[in-house]
């Protein structure tokens, strides 16, 4: 009988135990939580949630994945780190980033590439001049004397060739020796300053070509060296790990028009937080995780330095000494004038 009682009295204080808990650690850890100090300072007590839309445009190949996936694990890592905080990341071409302008929606932020720039120009807000960025690089984002972009990560240039094809063949008279895409980029720029015979330039690169068909026609020997980017370095080291091909490569190191920019809408929101993010995104420790995409940090982070992308360490150094870049907000005719122009100084 006793046995029986105590039971029935320790299931009772089980019971009130229990739902003293549920009543009194709300009243207590809420607050707690509330008021932990937030490490960028702002939103110091979390009584607002503060929403950020942030479109991603790519106008050329990436590296081994998506940008836009790559913003959304930051922009989780920003959340985590600034409570109340959300950033939602939308990856749009221009063609719908331009009808969403003209209905009338606008994000807090935009990332792009090179071609798209010029859609965007006349709703960017002038930015600090203390983002953490190459100054070469960063002169690459101002218009009209006023920063409005900065670029949060690139690519570069490499010249592939298979078998005993030597790149510094550039300087013969070979017929259909060299293969480029540039769709909204000014690819020839990134060569070494010489004169090149015209009739080594594959056919197709004078048109609309992309840099994927040129990938293509690489592979099937219709040219012997691809002007190539961090995405066909990416696509052909991946074949040279299964033995199916043998590659050279020449990374070139003066010019890159591969760069992604961000910057921040004119609006009346207070710019401490989208700054605060660009700053995150910045940061060395943000940067590092550059590898996971396949690009290189715009501020001299040292993104491949372990044995894992080994392939890519003599690549960042030459994409550490670029020191020209194209202008963010070119249009697509000021574009394809200037792939002209280039391309009757190189070849005669």
């Amino acid at each position: 009988m006793f046995i029986k009682t105590f039971k029935i009295r320790s299931k009772y204080l089980i019971l009130s135990f229990a739902i003293f808990l549920i009543i009194i650690l709300p009243i207590i850890v809420i607050p707690a939580i509330r008021n932990t100090p937030n490490t960028i300072g702002y939103l110091p007590n979390g009584e607002t949630s503060d929403f950020l839309e942030l479109w991603n445009i790519d106008t050329f190949e990436g590296g081994s994945s998506s940008r836009s996936v790559f913003l959304e694990k930051i922009a989780i890592d920003f959340e985590n780190q600034n409570r109340g905080v959300y950033v939602i990341v939308k990856n749009l071409t221009k063609e719908q980033a331009q009808l969403q302008l003209e209905q009338g929606y606008e994000p807090d932020m935009v990332s792009f590439g090179i071609g798209a720039g010029d859609l965007f120009v006349d709703y960017l807000d002038e930015l600090s001049s203390t983002y953490s960025v190459k100054s070469d690089l960063k002169n690459g984002g101002v218009y009209q004397g006023k920063q409005l972009a900065i670029p949060w990560c690139m690519g570069g240039y490499v010249l592939c060739s298979k078998n005993e094809v030597d790149t510094s063949k550039l300087l013969g008279n070979t017929e259909n020796l060299i293969g480029f895409g540039q769709e909204s980029t000014i690819t020839l720029k990134a060569l070494p300053s010489n004169t090149y015979a015209k009739s080594s330039i594959f056919a197709s690169c004078l048109e609309n070509y992309t840099q994927y068909q040129a990938y293509q026609d690489f592979l099937q020997n219709k040219f012997e060296i691809l002007i190539g980017t961090q995405r066909d370095y990416f696509r052909l080291q991946n074949r040279i790990s299964t033995g199916s091909i043998e590659c050279n490569f020449s990374f070139l190191e003066e010019y890159s028009d591969l760069l992604q920019w961000i910057g921040i809408f004119k609006n009346d929101k207070e710019k401490t937080t989208v700054n605060a993010f660009i700053e995150f995104l910045l940061s060395p420790e943000q940067q590092k995780k550059l590898s996971r995409l396949g690009m290189f940090s715009t501020n001299g982070t040292k993104v491949y330095d372990d044995i894992e992308h080994q392939e890519y360490i003599e690549f960042e150094k030459s994409v550490n000494k670029i020191t020209k870049t194209a202008n963010a907000f070119l249009t697509y005719e000021e574009i394809k004038r200037e792939q002209q122009n280039v391309l009757a100084k190189l070849f005669k």
